[in-house]
């Protein structure tokens, strides 16, 4: 997926070792929302770029995380006012890395920059709403949140994907595109 990227600038093992080595649970978290993004676009049967733009930009959402202190991304318990701001940066740092690269579409891009955005309005960073956010974005918020509350964590149980999915439905609903979540819902059946 990435060969394209890698081939063109100069991103290398050592690079990739330091965002691997500098936080764990993002590189893992990463990669498990990549998985479940290309996995939500093969079931809902888009297309083969579609699905390649959504591993790729769910594998990037948080890139921007690559510029946020290692302590406050792993600490445990609330995180005061100053350190949710700074945390906060790095959904348009994300998209300013990616940008940057020159080598990732819109798509991809506008994944890291809006996947904290909620539905109905009030996310960050520009508190966009509805078709203001990338559907590419708004089913990454999706597979992002689920991924978070299933895993497990020093500070945290992982839950039960039933549990999740009642979590994101019943409590958590305005955040999700309706029809996606929907959707997502539906897809985490047995049988499909």
């Amino acid at each position: 997926i990435m060969d394209d990227c890698l081939s063109k600038n100069a991103i290398g093992f050592h690079a990739i070792s330091q965002i691997t080595n500098r936080d764990y649970y993002t590189y893992t978290h990463s990669v498990n929302v990549g998985l479940y993004c290309m996995t939500f676009g093969i079931k809902s049967k888009m297309s083969p770029e579609v699905v390649r733009q959504l591993g790729l930009g769910g594998m990037l959402h948080d890139v921007g995380k690559s510029r946020i202190r290692p302590e406050l991304i792993n600490k445990d318990g609330k995180l005061t006012e100053a350190e949710f701001q700074e945390i906060q940066k790095h959904a348009p740092w994300g998209l300013d890395i990616l940008t940057e690269m020159k080598c990732y579409g819109p798509c991809v891009i506008q994944m890291a920059g809006q996947h904290h955005e909620k539905y109905k309005g009030g996310g960050y960073p520009k508190g966009l709403a509805g078709d203001e956010i990338s559907v590419y974005a708004r089913i990454c918020k999706l597979m992002d949140v689920y991924d978070a509350l299933t895993t497990r964590r020093s500070y945290k149980k992982a839950m039960t994907p039933l549990d999740a999915l009642t979590l994101m439905k019943m409590q958590m609903g305005p955040e999700f595109d309706p029809s996606l979540l929907t959707k997502f819902i539906s897809l985490m059946g047995p049988d499909m």
